[in-house]
């Protein structure tokens, strides 16, 4: 395939698939989760999520306000870096109600980016938002 995503999990550093290179990296937000392995402070999971960031490639940033370590290492970066609120906006959209806003407008950024990368005919997010469903870990399973 000409793409491939892959969800990096447990806050990006100690993740196995950070072992790939790759082309982009996306961090959707910045919340404390996983407390006991990636920090207690929204800085500390930032030195961790900025891990799966590549020097000179795009990173976009889908935390509407991003703690201050992450802004001073952008600051820093080799890479075009794309900040929500700053680079790309929130996607208004009735029809997804279960999807964050955050999150549409970051994938929305990422698929316009790989685009162009790759030169792929993606459609714009709101021509197909309505569509999309949550699998995985947001998954009904009724038995």
């Amino acid at each position: 395939p000409k793409v491939l995503l892959l969800e990096v999990g447990l806050g990006g550093i100690l993740d196995p698939s950070n072992t790939l290179d790759a082309d982009m990296a996306v961090i959707t937000n910045i919340d404390i989760d996983h407390s006991h392995i990636l920090g207690a402070t929204r800085d500390e999971v930032t030195i961790n999520k900025i891990g799966i960031e590549r020097a000179g490639k795009p990173l976009i940033i889908g935390d509407p306000s991003p703690p201050q370590k992450l802004l001073d290492f952008l600051s820093m970066r080799t890479g075009q870096t794309y900040l929500i609120g700053q680079d790309y906006h929130i996607l208004e959209s009735n029809d997804a109600q279960s999807l964050h806003p955050n999150n549409i407008a970051t994938a929305g950024m990422a698929l316009s980016l790989l685009s162009k990368e790759f030169d792929l005919e993606i459609p714009k997010p709101e021509t197909f938002i309505d569509k999309i469903e949550i699998l995985g870990r947001c998954q009904t399973i009724i038995f």
